[in-house]
């Protein structure tokens, strides 16, 4: 980041890791990072060009979150499908020509990335505002993308049994939620979304029961943007520490290719959100914040937040939202019942550290963490933590997760004695959910290269029916089969066929990242295009 191009951008960030290893900073023309990235094999804007395009990996993507929606739809008595995102930062806009009254000053909120600095003694010397936007999803029979007419999940899997798992929890309205945070003492991160979840869970249980009212769900689907999705460990770990507090018996955290955010449907709320609040005239309580004690600044950023939560609920018609609104409030406002208490972004990224250094017993007798009096588990807090993170780091028969790309899903394993065990009550319904998983078909409807699944959830693979397409759910049901991590994920493939024909980047880079037109209709076009499952 910074001034200057690429090249002098890249020599900084070389000339910073030489001098933390004590090499001294000695790269002082830009034209030796050419040389040296020359001599290295790196061909950076090229491959990012490439890369990084608007189709490569968006269908691939796209059906994994579909498929995985399917999962929601069909088992919405034992299932709920979350999206958890950060609106834009939202700032205090104010400065000299701000009409003044009293010790007062009119202040609007505006986006901070299209806010004009003034440098004044206004609001924009306090903390921005991070809205986290939870949205828990509707289910409407018959409203479904991705089936055939007239489809019935009981013809391919035996245990299903609509009058079960589907009609009993029918209909579910979308309920849409924010938490209004000062980002100055808790920014987005990991930690703070799923402490936003838990409470969500608390703030409106009984949107999370299931339909005899006496269970939580045991299936959680949680849709993430990019930016803050399965490929940071902090949201792998904090996944199994929160399907453990909650006792999930399955839980699934998703997100589209980067760039594509804007087709989860929380995006919505967050628009709602920014259409209720923006160009809203407040009343800033201190006349010159840059001049305030921290005392006085954080008393002064309470009120701004107390003055922000005030505006919801605010209109939020889409997706047959429940009541039609989006209600906010201060985060950690709802207690947990079970007492646990989520650690801060600092903390738990120092935790984490602790864990891979192989520190965590300091960690934990010289860390001030949050009081968790009514937290009461066998070991204490470390021991919950420890296993946590022996969870996440298991493999092999006792392994109870999948980490790929996009995707990271932990599932119950009986092997594994440190997974909470399901209600005996549940059982019966779990078992055929994993039938789903599996793609455990009943005779008759598989195909004859069927294989049984891994127990998760199958990942895209291309249509042998539809040219350049991904199969939907039926071909996958008769098709069976599991495939390795990965396996067809456009990016990973594109980076093996560059490796295997390095003139293939040539193309791309001396015909301004596309191929050129006589390559139009021929074999290594028409490869690359069923590669990649897209169009020429």
């Amino acid at each position: 980041r910074g001034a200057g191009g690429q090249a002098a951008r890249f020599r900084r960030f070389l000339n910073l890791a030489l001098a933390k290893r004590g090499l001294g900073s000695f790269i002082k023309a830009d034209s030796l990072v050419q040389r040296l990235a020359s001599v290295a094999g790196i061909i950076s804007a090229g491959v990012l060009h490439i890369k990084d395009a608007g189709k490569i990996g968006t269908m691939w993507c796209s059906k994994g979150t579909q498929v995985a929606k399917l999962g929601n739809y069909f088992y919405p008595a034992l299932c709920r499908y979350l999206g958890c995102d950060q609106m834009k930062l939202l700032k205090p806009n104010s400065d000299h020509n701000t009409r003044m009254a009293g010790n007062h000053t009119q202040w609007t909120l505006v986006e901070s990335r299209a806010m004009q600095w003034s440098h004044s003694t206004g609001g924009d010397h306090l903390s921005k505002i991070g809205c986290e936007a939870v949205l828990l999803h509707s289910v409407r029979e018959g409203h479904c993308t991705g089936l055939p007419d007239n489809f019935e999940l009981s013809d391919y899997i035996a245990s299903y049994d609509p009058a079960k798992y589907f009609k009993p929890a029918l209909p579910q309205k979308a309920l849409a939620h924010m938490y209004v945070h000062l980002n100055k003492r808790s920014p987005e991160s990991a930690w703070r979304d799923f402490a936003d979840l838990s409470e969500f869970i608390v703030r409106f249980p009984h949107r999370f029961l299931t339909p005899v009212g006496r269970f939580m769900v045991p299936l959680l689907i949680l849709t993430r943007d990019n930016a803050h999705g399965v490929s940071t460990l902090a949201t792998r770990y904090c996944a199994i520490v929160f399907a453990k507090l909650h006792g999930l018996y399955y839980l699934n955290v998703i997100s589209e290719e980067a760039g594509q955010s804007r087709r989860l449907a929380h995006e919505g709320v967050c628009g709602a959100a920014s259409r209720g609040l923006t160009g809203l005239s407040f009343d800033l309580p201190i006349n010159a914040p840059d001049q305030a004690d921290e005392a006085t600044t954080r008393w002064a950023e309470d009120d701004l937040q107390a003055q922000v939560v005030s505006k919801f609920p605010v209109t939020y018609k889409t997706g047959d939202a429940e009541d039609g609104l989006v209600s906010g409030e201060v985060p950690r406002s709802t207690l947990l019942v079970s007492g646990f208490v989520w650690l801060s972004s600092a903390q738990g990224a120092a935790l984490l550290e602790a864990f891979q250094k192989g520190r965590a017993s300091t960690f934990f007798s010289t860390a001030q963490l949050p009081a968790m009096e009514g937290f009461e588990y066998p070991g204490g807090l470390q021991a919950f933590f420890t296993e946590c993170w022996t969870m996440l780091n298991t493999t092999g028969v006792m392994g109870c997760t999948k980490a790929c790309e996009h995707q990271f899903e932990y599932k119950f394993n009986p092997s594994n004695p440190l997974c909470v065990p399901p209600e005996p009550e549940l059982e019966e319904g779990l078992a055929s959910f994993e039938d789903f998983l599996s793609l455990n078909t009943v005779e008759g409807k598989r195909a004859s290269d069927w294989t049984k699944g891994d127990g998760f959830l199958a990942q895209p693979l291309p249509s042998k029916r539809r040219e350049l397409k991904y199969c939907d759910l039926v071909e996958r049901l008769e098709r069976g089969g599991a495939t390795a991590v990965d396996e067809w994920y456009p990016k990973l493939m594109l980076d093996d066929l560059l490796r295997r024909q390095p003139m293939l980047l040539r193309l791309f880079t001396d015909n301004h990242h596309s191929l050129p037109e006589m390559h139009r209709g021929k074999p290594l076009r028409g490869a690359l295009c069923s590669l990649l499952c897209v169009t020429e």
